[in-house]
């Protein structure tokens, strides 16, 4: 019997994958996809375009039935897949170690997002509720269990502090403006305090005046040692006395801690309470309801081991002059102006700061801040002293496209020549001047520039390139031409980290 086109084709795939198999499954081109029976050759009695086209012919024919193959093997293997992939995870997590389970759930614990909130004991109990095995392993992992907060109910509470055995604590008194929290601040003292040398954070936020948290109760916890608190928190609605007339922050300074590292504030009274002597890092919010700015850079000038501080200016605004402030061990400085902060003040707090060991700060400007050009202005009068400098971040992302009145980008390279890393994030920052010499820039990093942002960019390459190992490192920027004629301008010297379709 005649054999049909379809037959043929299977016939001569099956002759091809036996002619491969016995070559030891290597393929050596496309020759074994070729026929070799008369008439599939120039030397056969058919021409040369003749035998051209049945080998094009057979080699159709041939990837049509390997894709009819191809759609019946990826169906099958969709419609095992779903089934599959709860039996090869069960298998998986089977064979996984006690320990390293344990280690899986210690960092989903430290890195899931609800950290601090209400809810930061719903990673603990959800583990402990899949299994039967995940429930022994979670029980035996103390680390899952560490974040106490007065939102938890009393038998949660006292759950989570027997099971958390011997691990540093994490301790959240915190209120809201709309609900009450599960527990008094009495209560919740009650049950953590005993466990006081396990504490290695510790976070007081009182936002909104709050009858559950008189001070007297807090006082109750003065002169005590916290050997390995790293952390202290206090965050106010304002920076006023309590109803009592006694500052959080007041039983804070009796406080024993060795291993404090960390501080972070808002509306916090700092100033003479000894809180920094070990302190590296610290966090503050700064607004108008502080009496006297002034004496928390003070104080932060007398902390000798801080390295690292952020700043965020919200409603920030006083008839009180700065004056000057010494910061001698600061490395690390970031500045953060929000909603109606007074930028020309700002700027002359920012001025009279000394800090000859700083080597990297950020500027970051929201909208609604007042005289941006001032603010901007007083960074640079303090970074231009500042020898040691060699990161510098200004992030206008949040503020939007401004019609600075010079060019920010030029005051960079003239003022800022001596840099290393220079990052801009935002439209309208690249203005330049003639430049008589190139700065010393090994990375200028540029996002959220404009079409016109990155013409004006590519028109004085040649000066940015003046330096043998500069580089321009582009991120998310809009698309248009300009880009293209940037990369001809800088060729190797060009990095890209978003837009790559846009070349």
């Amino acid at each position: 019997m005649a054999q049909t086109p379809i037959n043929q084709t299977i016939d001569r795939l099956v002759s091809v994958l036996s002619s491969i198999k016995n070559n030891n499954w290597v393929i050596g081109g496309e020759e074994p996809f070729r026929p070799d029976e008369p008439g599939g050759s120039a030397s056969s009695n058919q021409d040369f375009e003749e035998g051209q086209l049945l080998q094009l012919r057979y080699l159709k024919l041939t990837g049509d039935a390997l894709h009819v193959m191809l759609h019946s093997v990826d169906s099958g293997i969709h419609a095992l897949q779903a089934p599959c992939v709860a039996i090869a995870l069960q298998r998986g997590i089977h064979s996984i170690p006690d320990d390293i389970l344990a280690h899986i759930f210690e960092v989903g614990y430290h890195s899931c997002d609800d950290q601090g909130s209400r809810d930061s004991h719903h990673f603990s109990v959800a583990v402990s509720h899949v299994s039967r095995r995940f429930r022994m392993v979670a029980l035996r992992t103390p680390r899952i269990w560490t974040r106490l907060s007065n939102w938890m109910k009393t038998s949660q509470l006292e759950t989570f502090s027997y099971r958390s055995k011997a691990a540093d604590l994490i301790i959240t008194a915190t209120t809201d403006e709309y609900d009450d929290p599960n527990i008094s601040l009495e209560a919740f003292l009650a049950i953590t305090l005993p466990s006081h040398s396990r504490w290695s954070e510790f976070t007081y936020d009182i936002l909104e005046h709050h009858n559950l948290f008189p001070q007297a109760i807090l006082s109750q916890t003065r002169n005590l040692t916290f050997p390995r608190l790293r952390s202290l928190g206090c965050v106010k609605a304002f920076s006023t006395d309590g109803d009592d007339g006694v500052l959080p922050e007041h039983t804070f300074a009796t406080w024993e801690m060795p291993a404090l590292i960390h501080f972070h504030g808002v509306s916090a009274s700092i100033e003479g309470k000894g809180i920094g002597k070990n302190v590296q890092s610290a966090e503050f919010f700064m607004d108008y309801s502080i009496p006297d700015y002034r004496s928390i850079f003070h104080e932060l000038g007398s902390w000798p081991h801080l390295t690292t501080l952020n700043f965020e200016f919200s409603n920030f605004y006083s008839d009180i002059e700065p004056s000057k402030v010494s910061l001698q061990t600061l490395r690390t400085l970031v500045i953060i102006a929000e909603f109606d902060a007074d930028g020309v003040l700002l700027g002359k707090v920012l001025s009279l700061l000394d800090m000859p060991v700083l080597s990297n700060v950020s500027l970051e400007i929201h909208r609604d801040v007042v005289s941006v050009d001032e603010l901007i202005e007083g960074m640079w009068s303090a970074t231009t002293r500042c020898r040691s400098l060699t990161e510098f971040t200004l992030d206008t992302t949040a503020f939007g496209e401004h019609g600075f009145r010079f060019g920010v980008l030029g005051m960079f390279v003239s003022k800022l020549s001596f840099l290393e890393t220079v990052t801009f994030r935002g439209a309208g920052l690249y203005g330049i001047e003639w430049c008589p010499r190139p700065p010393l820039w090994q990375l200028f990093h540029f996002e959220g520039a404009t079409p016109d942002d990155i013409h004006r960019i590519g028109s004085y390459a040649h000066i940015l390139c003046g330096h043998p190992k500069f580089k321009l490192r582009m991120g998310k920027c809009n698309e248009c031409k300009e880009i293209s004629r940037l990369k001809r301008s800088y060729q190797d010297r060009l990095e890209y980290e978003a837009n790559e379709n846009a070349f």
